[in-house]
């Protein structure tokens, strides 16, 4: 079964003098009662794309309180009203940890530097407070004393 569809087009205002044409749709058959996901999904649900705003309040949370993700999920679940606003699940917030990780790790060693940029990166955190001393010996690797 198909939905068949009519499109309208419309054309900017006068006023504007906006020549672009928009197109509005409209479905004219009723919605099917059941709606099959494709053969490859492991989910019996149809799929509900998350609200923005919810991935940013777990990406908010993550860098403001510094909590452990699992406790991240249970304050969001518990403080959001409505299930939209809710994150889908616990794998959900760690997605998204996971992507401020590694946004975190890529701005601190960019895959365009090589070795010698690296460590060259970590001589200049000798000033650092926890950075205490790098070594460099041959036919070793690179040894680094971090104290806090």
């Amino acid at each position: 079964m198909s939905l068949q569809t009519r499109l309208q087009s419309c054309t900017g205002s006068r006023k504007s003098r906006d020549t672009s044409h928009q197109y509005l749709g409209e479905y004219l058959d009723d919605f099917p009662s059941h709606v099959a996901n494709h053969k490859n999904s492991k989910s019996t649900g149809e799929y509900v794309r998350s609200n923005p705003k919810v991935i940013q309040n777990i990406k908010t949370e993550m860098e403001t309180t510094k909590c452990k993700r699992k406790n991240i999920y249970k304050k969001l679940e518990s403080e959001s009203s409505t299930e939209r606003c809710k994150p889908r699940n616990l794998k959900q917030v760690q997605n998204c940890t996971a992507s401020i990780d590694a946004d975190k790790w890529s701005t601190c060693f960019s895959s365009k530097t090589n070795f010698a940029d690296e460590m060259q990166q970590l001589c200049t955190n000798v000033t650092d407070d926890s950075v205490q001393s790098v070594i460099f010996s041959k036919g070793h690797l690179p040894s680094v004393i971090l104290h806090k």
